[in-house]
């Protein structure tokens, strides 16, 4: 979805897989977004995308956001790009919450349960936003072929994405 939430002309565009995700769901952080992510029934939610918009022209950025929605409507109304929904959140306290999850993600990759932890050996890897969709699914692929589990999370915008693959430092296997 990198390319045409860039082109929508967002301030930023940031990103967390479902790993995060449902790490997030368990840990206190929750309870202060819960209501700011909604669950689309029948639905997995495999990624959050957080889209910002900023300026002096309040005019404009509602143009924009609704120049957004619309295309994401399309997007879910097709079963296209994996779209299952969106919200928009105006208020700077909700905002704030928002991103103070995204920011915890590192912490929360870190306290995964198991020997395994996430292993920050990939990082700000950085692609044109044209190409993430692609380069993510190779390295899904790649991650997946070794059958480890990982977090993903970054900056869509810039095209620069966060790798953490769990490996357990103890086994000589995984060093």
């Amino acid at each position: 979805n990198a390319p045409f939430m860039v082109e929508a002309r967002a301030l930023s565009v940031e990103t967390v897989d479902s790993k995060v995700l449902n790490l997030a769901r368990e840990d206190i952080v929750w309870h202060s977004v819960s209501e700011l992510i909604t669950d689309v029934p029948d639905q997995e939610m495999l990624g959050l995308n957080i889209v910002e918009f900023a300026g002096d022209d309040e005019a404009l950025i509602d143009e924009r956001v609704n120049a957004l929605c619309a295309r994401l409507d399309e997007l879910i109304a097709s079963h296209q790009a994996g779209v299952i929904g969106w919200q928009v959140c105006r208020e700077l306290a909700g905002v704030e919450r928002i991103y103070a999850m995204r920011k915890k993600a590192v912490g929360l990759l870190g306290n995964a349960k198991g020997a395994a932890k996430p292993i920050p050996f990939a990082e700000d890897t950085c692609v044109p936003p044209e190409h993430l969709a692609d380069y993510i699914a190779e390295f899904r692929a790649l991650l997946d072929s070794h059958g480890l589990s990982y977090g993903m999370f970054g900056h869509v915008d810039a095209g620069v994405l966060h790798v953490r693959p769990a490996l357990d430092m103890c086994d000589p296997q995984q060093e």
